[in-house]
């Protein structure tokens, strides 16, 4: 189970997330919201 999870989140793109994987956006969003406040 760890390991789907992992490669879920951290190595497989997905569509609906403009090819990019949970983690990029996650981080990404993060780091624009960060540098914001």
């Amino acid at each position: 189970m760890e390991r789907y999870l992992t490669s879920y989140s951290q190595t497989r793109p997905h569509q609906a997330l403009d090819c990019k994987t949970p983690d990029q956006v996650y981080y990404d969003n993060l780091t624009t919201r960060l540098t914001a406040a």
